[in-house]
C-alpha cells in the first residue's frame, strides 16, 4: 500500500514507510515507553474514578447488566494510558495546512516570526492565529512557550503566545508536540474528529468576535481557553479506545495483532464513556499543561448544571456552544432577546450579539472553502482525491448547479477519503520537519549540531516534567551546563 502511494505520487518509498510506521505506533494505542502517572492528571483521579461509576451505572440502566470482565478491565488500562498522556495525537488535516505553508514561504523570503505570515485562512489573519485557535496545538505551545522560550516574560494568552514566537521556535515546539505520539491516522474517526477540532475552532473565532461587547465580569483569556480547550476530552477518548478497531467481547482476545485493543469495548459503552468522562479527561490533559484553575473548573462543571447555576464565565461559554451548535443560526433582535434571558450571567447588548452572530454565519463558510483550496494546493494526494470524488459527483448527475457543485466540494473536508490523503501527506512533511531539526544542516559544525539537538531533547524532558534535576538524573549533565543550553536560570 505505501510503496504504491509512493510510486503514484513521486515520493521516496523509504521515507514515506518510515513516517508511516512512527505514526502507526500510537493509532494501534501503542506508547514508545511505559511513562510514570502525570501530577496534572492525577488531581482528578478521584473525579474520574466517580465518573467510572457512573458509567457503570448509566450501562446497567440501559443494557439490563452489569459489565462483563473484559469492559470492567477496559478502566484499569484507560487509567494508565490517560494518567501518562502529554500531548494528544494531532489531525492531521491541519498539519498538513501549517507545514506546507511554513515550506513555501520559508523558500519564498526571510521569515522570522510566525505572525509574518499574513492572510493564512481568513482575511487579515496571520498563521500565528490560526496556529491559536487549533483544538491541539494552540493550548499545548502556549503552556511549553511559556516555560522554554519565553519563560523570562511569559505571554497571558494564547494568540500573543503565537504572535511572539518564531518560526524556528514554533517547529521546535511542533516536533515535541508530533514526536512521542504522532498524527492521528484512523481514518474511520478521522472526519468526526476533525469536526470537532472545527467546532473549537469557530468557537475561539467567535470569542474574538465577542471581546469589544463582552462584560468586564468575563475574563477573555478564560473563555479562549475554555471554549477552545473544551473538546480535548473527547479527542482524547476517541484517539485512545480507537472504537472501529477495537474488539468486541471474547473473541478479540483470541486474534494475536489485536492484543493491545481495548477488548469488550462495544458502541454503547464507548458513548457512554465519551459522555461521563470527556468534561474530566479534557482538565487532565489541561493540568498536565499547567493550565489556569479556573478553565479547568468551567470544563469539568459545564456539562452537569444548568445555566441558573453556572459562573458568569460557564454562562459565557455554554452562550458560544448555543451559536456554533446551531451552525450560526439567523436569528432577529427579537429572538436574541429571548435568548440572552436564558443566559442572566452574560450582560451583553443584544445588538453586539446581533453583529457578531451575522459575522460568523458569513465568516465560517469562508473558512471552509479556504481551508478546503488550501489542502488541495498542499498535496498532489489530496488534490486527486478531489478531482476524483468531483468527477465521480458529476458523473452521478451531469445537470446538477454549479452552486451545488461548490457545497459538494466543501464537504470533501470531512471525507474519510479526503483525510487520508492528507494524512499521507502530513507524514512526509514531519519527516521532514523531524530530519531539519535533528539531522547535522549544511556549513554547520559539529558542535554546533550537538548543541541544537541537544536543546531539543533537553526541552522535550523540560517542557513535561519542569524538573532540571530530573534532566541531571536522565542526562549525566552537569546542572549549569543544562542551564546554558536551555538559557534557564533557577
Amino acid at each position: 500500500m505505501q510503496v504504491e502511494l509512493a510510486r503514484m505520487f513521486k515520493v521516496d518509498t523509504a521515507k514515506l514507510v518510515k513516517a508511516i510506521l512512527y505514526s502507526s505506533r500510537r493509532a494501534k494505542g501503542k506508547t514508545l515507553q511505559e511513562e510514570a502517572p502525570l501530577e496534572g492528571a492525577m488531581f482528578y483521579s478521584k473525579l474520574f474514578g466517580e465518573g467510572i461509576e457512573k458509567v457503570k451505572k448509566r450501562y446497567k440502566e440501559l443494557r439490563g447488566r452489569d459489565l462483563d470482565r473484559n469492559q470492567l478491565t477496559i478502566f484499569g488500562r484507560l487509567k494508565n494510558d490517560l494518567y501518562s498522556l502529554f500531548v494528544p495525537p494531532l489531525l492531521p488535516f491541519t498539519c498538513l495546512l501549517i507545514l506546507d505553508t511554513l515550506n513555501k514561504t520559508l523558500l519564498k523570503k526571510q521569515i522570522k516570526y510566525l505572525h509574518e505570515i499574513t492572510d493564512f485562512v481568513m482575511a487579515g489573519e496571520s498563521l500565528a492565529g490560526f496556529v491559536a485557535r487549533e483544538l491541539i496545538l494552540g493550548p499545548f505551545i502556549f503552556s511549553a512557550a511559556n516555560v522554554s522560550f519565553l519563560h523570562e516574560n511569559p505571554s497571558p494568552n494564547i494568540i500573543d503566545c503565537m504572535n511572539r514566537l518564531t518560526v524556528e521556535e514554533f517547529q521546535i515546539l511542533f516536533l515535541i508536540a508530533v514526536d512521542v505520539y504522532g498524527i492521528y491516522t484512523v481514518e474511520q474517526e478521522l472526519p468526526i474528529l476533525q469536526q470537532d477540532a472545527e467546532f473549537a475552532s469557530l468557537g475561539a473565532v467567535m470569542v474574538c468576535a465577542m471581546e469589544p461587547c463582552l462584560p468586564k465580569n468575563i475574563d477573555l483569556n478564560y473563555l479562549y481557553m475554555a471554549v477552545l480547550c473544551q473538546g480535548l476530552g473527547k479527542h482524547v477518548l476517541y484517539t485512545t479506545l480507537t472504537p472501529s478497531l477495537k474488539g468486541r467481547g471474547e473473541e478479540s482476545l483470541a486474534a494475536d495483532d489485536e492484543q493491545d485493543l481495548y477488548a469488550g469495548l462495544d458502541e454503547e459503552l464507548f458513548n457512554i464513556i465519551v459522555f461521563e468522562l470527556h468534561p474530566t479527561v479534557s482538565a487532565m490533559v489541561l493540568g498536565n499543561w499547567r493550565m489556569p484553575a479556573e478553565v479547568r473548573e468551567v470544563l469539568v462543571t459545564h456539562h452537569h448544571h444548568p445555566v441558573s447555576e453556572v459562573s458568569p464565565l460557564c454562562a459565557a461559554l455554554k452562550l458560544v456552544n448555543f451559536f456554533v451548535d446551531c451552525d450560526f443560526p439567523s436569528l432577529s433582535k427579537e429572538d436574541l432577546v429571548d435568548l440572552l434571558k436564558a443566559y442572566p450571567q452574560v450582560e451583553i447588548s443584544v445588538e453586539s450579539l446581533f453583529e457578531v452572530s451575522i459575522k460568523m454565519q458569513k465568516l465560517k463558510q469562508t473558512l471552509m472553502e479556504r481551508s478546503s483550496t488550501m489542502a488541495e494546493d498542499a498535496s498532489q494526494l489530496v488534490a486527486t482525491y478531489v478531482s476524483n470524488k468531483l468527477d465521480k459527483i458529476k458523473d452521478q448527475a451531469q445537470l446538477i448547479p454549479m452552486h451545488k457543485m461548490l457545497n459538494k466540494r466543501t464537504d470533501i473536508r470531512f471525507d474519510q477519503g479526503f483525510l487520508k490523503a492528507a494524512a499521507t501527506a502530513c507524514l512526509l512533511l514531519i519527516e521532514d520537519l523531524r530530519r531539519s531539526i535533528t539531522y547535522p544542516r549544511k556549513n554547520e559544525g559539529i558542535a554546533e549540531f550537538q548543541d541544537r539537538v541537544t536543546t531539543f531533547h533537553f526541552l522535550s524532558s523540560y517542557i513535561k516534567n519542569r524538573d532540571l534535576s530530573s534532566l541531571v538524573q536522565r542526562w549525566k549533565v552537569e546542572l549549569e551546563e543544562i542551564q546554558r543550553i536551555l538559557k534557564i536560570k533557577t
